[in-house]
This record gives C-alpha cells, structure tokens and sequence, in this order.
C-alpha cells in the first residue's frame, strides 16, 4: 500500500491493483494540500496537514485520533517508539501515537529522529542552526549554521545536515561538534535532505545541477554527477543509490562510483514532474506533481 500527500487530501492506493484507483482518502475537514509524508508506525499512518495531525487505520483510514498540530514539508514528521514528532512553523512537538496526547514542545521547522534523540533545524532571515533534544524533550546542544531548509540525516552517531548554499556539516550526535564540513559547487537549496549509510553521505543537486557522493567518515569526494534538478530524498539500497531527477525522470546508480545502472525518462514513462521516489519489492514508486499523480516502477 502506497499512503500518499495530495491536493485532495492523504490517498491510499493498493500497488497492486492501482486501476482500481483509490482504496480511501482522508480529508475530513475539506481543506486539502497535504504536503508531509505520512509516517508508518505503531501500526497506523499518520498524517500532517496545516495545523493538524491525525493516526489512520492502514487498511481503512479509520481516524483513531487528531491533535491540533501540524507540519509543512518532507521532513516535518518523524516516529520513534511510541511518540511521533512533528514539525511546523518554529515549533516541534512530541505526540503519543496511541492517543494523540502533547507530551512537549520544542524549536524546529523539521524534524529527524536519531537513536540518541531528536534534532530539528531552523531558519530565520537567511540565518539558522541545528537543535539536539533528547526523548524527554531536553536541549543538549545547538549549533548555529546558514539557513538549513532541508531535514538533517542522523548515522552511526553523526548528524549530517546541508546549508541553502550547498555546505554539508558531518555533527557529532551527541556534542554538537563539527567533524567536518564540505562545500559542494552544483548543489543548492535541498529541501528534503540527504540519504547517509554508514559509510557514503548522497547529497541531492536540490536546485542546483551536481548531485554527489561523500565519504562519510572524512567528507572526501566520491563521486559527482550531473543530474539536474532533484528536489526529493535520493534512496539508498545495499549497493545502489536512484534520483527522481524533477524534470527528467529516475536514475538508478552505483553506490560505489556511481556509475548508471537503469533509467526512466519522464518523457518515455509520462512521470511529469517527479517530486520523489520510494523504494518496494523490485521497484519504485514515484510521486509526481500536483497533475501527474503517481506511478509503480519494476
């Protein structure tokens, strides 16, 4: 089952009998544009819209609960246990996903979740930082950097974050201090983030038209490619890496020198925009824009 953000709401879809369109669709209060990933956890789906936040049945849609918050992008929702944390506008906060119930409330425009603690960004008149909580919602640490609009990757203790001018930080997860840092010339403005294994950092070209693969431990140059535009997340496998190139369609890489494996071009496969990728059993399935829905790649 694939629980996908739309204009019309949050729509489940079974991948494998997708003619039959929709199984459900949430949006009880008709305000649509949901833009935040659904989070999967405690055997729900969570969703975020403007300023409010619910847990579905998976199988149904079934509202169990909804709390008055929200979250306003691709890294504005996170789980760990019990608790589901959400961000939007300056503010997180930690909800129980068995009830709904506010548990805190901390600072950050998006959220990851590390198995140490939580960490959100925030951005401010072109300035911004890192904060680090721990599960109680305590501040342990926050580093100051540019304006970070993208959520940070937390691997193997270390918190990896890129700035709007294409900078990315390797943070040690549990005092804040810098190990190291990269300037990338090509990369620009990543909104959603980077995809980290423990030993490779994949930085998306975002806006800009270089996507690149660091070394994790020493921020070393892997690898660079030209794949323009990509807004969304890169996924990672065992040994592969794929780009929902926005304007061009998805490629599919070599982990380890980034050589190209398979491609799907947007004009061949009529993707339209893609917005980004997510990986199932022998395939992906990419989400589009707003008029070019979704499609199953195997």
């Amino acid at each position: 089952m694939a629980y996908v953000p739309s204009s019309i709401g949050v729509v489940a879809v079974d991948l494998d009998a997708p003619e039959g369109g929709a199984v459900w669709r949430y949006d009880p209060d008709n305000r649509g544009s949901f833009d935040t990933v659904p989070v999967l956890t405690c055997g729900a789906v969570v969703v975020t819209g403007l300023n409010r936040l619910a847990a579905l049945d998976r199988g149904t849609g079934k509202r169990y609960w909804q709390a008055d918050v929200g979250g306003y992008g691709p890294g504005a929702a996170a789980a760990a246990g019990e608790t589901t944390y959400v961000a939007g506008g300056t503010e997180s906060v930690a909800v129980g996903t068995r009830a709904g119930d506010r548990r805190w409330t901390a600072t950050g425009e998006t959220v990851a979740v590390g198995a140490s603690g939580i960490y959100t960004t925030r951005s401010a008149n072109g300035t911004g930082g890192i904060l680090a909580y721990d599960f109680d919602g305590e501040e342990r640490w926050h580093l100051a950097l540019g304006k970070t609009v993208g959520s940070v990757s937390v691997a193997d203790r270390t918190v990896y974050a890129v700035d709007n001018r294409g900078t990315v930080y390797a943070i040690d997860a549990g005092t804040g201090v810098t190990r190291w840092s990269r300037s990338l010339d090509g990369v620009a403005e990543v909104h959603t983030g980077l995809a980290v294994t423990d030993e490779t950092v994949v930085v998306p070209a975002g806006n800009g038209q270089t996507s690149v693969a660091l070394d994790a431990a020493t921020g070393e140059v892997r690898w660079r490619l030209d794949t323009g535009i990509v807004t969304g997340r890169p996924v990672v496998g065992d040994d592969w890496v794929a780009f929902g190139r926005t304007n061009a369609g998805v490629t599919l890489h070599d982990l380890a020198d980034g050589t190209q494996r398979a491609a799907w071009s947007g004009e061949s496969y009529g993707f339209g925009t893609v917005d980004g990728l997510a990986a199932v059993e022998d395939g992906f399935v990419v989400r589009g824009g707003t008029t070019s829905g979704l499609a199953l790649l195997r």
